[in-house]
């Protein structure tokens, strides 16, 4: 059996324009990919199978635009990053067009504590999505869609307590916990867990606009 190709080779061969190497990164990438978007985002196997497609491509697309800059593990950070970036995008999306909440299982819900990869993708994608439109003169009419959902964010978060709003989007920003807790008085410990009891609970608030919009 023959050794699998180096990311240095991989790449080499693909900016190149040797077709060995799209072989190579596939034979390199599509199950790594295709396992953590079914284990990790919990996605359903052919959307897996449709977003690692679509990753692979990108990365042959771009690929004249890496370069190695540390060492090896360069272009495996590379297509992770790209991976991540599709994989929001997709939880996004789907959360905008088909509801919140048949994305989360109901009972993990139950406990305030849990947390998942998918939970804080969808909450981050939508104040990420928020606060690009604060920082903007004007949405984009074009994206009347995305527009109207975050149109429900501003709702949601005026349903919330001040310091419900400052910590979910400072923690959607990255912001640490430390600093949040500054601004809102909680100590860190307390932020940690009431983030996964205020991120629950906007989501059922956006999931409830949601539905009494589709019943006007």
């Amino acid at each position: 059996m023959a050794s699998r190709a180096t990311n240095r080779q991989i790449v080499q061969e693909l900016q190149a324009g040797d077709r060995r190497g799209c072989a190579h990164l596939l034979d390199a990438y599509q199950a790594k990919l295709t396992w953590e978007a079914e284990h990790v985002f919990r996605l359903l196997r052919e959307d897996s199978e449709e977003i690692v497609s679509d990753v692979l491509l990108s990365v042959v697309r771009k690929i004249h635009r890496f370069q190695f800059r540390r060492g090896e593990e360069d272009f495996h950070f590379w297509v992770m990053a790209v991976f991540r970036n599709k994989v929001r995008d997709f939880l996004r999306h789907q959360a905008l067009t088909r509801g919140v909440m048949e994305y989360f299982d109901e009972q993990r819900l139950e406990d305030v504590e849990a947390s998942s990869p998918t939970d804080r993708e969808v909450v981050a994608s939508f104040f990420r999505s928020y606060q690009a439109s604060l920082e903007r003169d004007e949405l984009d009419e074009a994206a009347s869609e995305e527009t109207g959902a975050l149109h429900k964010v501003t709702e949601v978060l005026e349903k919330l307590e001040p310091w419900e709003r400052v910590l979910l989007r400072c923690r959607a920003l990255d912001v640490p916990y430390e600093e949040i807790s500054g601004y809102t008085g909680k100590n860190v410990k307390q932020l940690k867990v009431y983030h996964a009891r205020v991120r629950r609970k906007f989501l059922r608030i956006f999931e409830n606009l949601s539905q009494e919009v589709a019943a006007q």
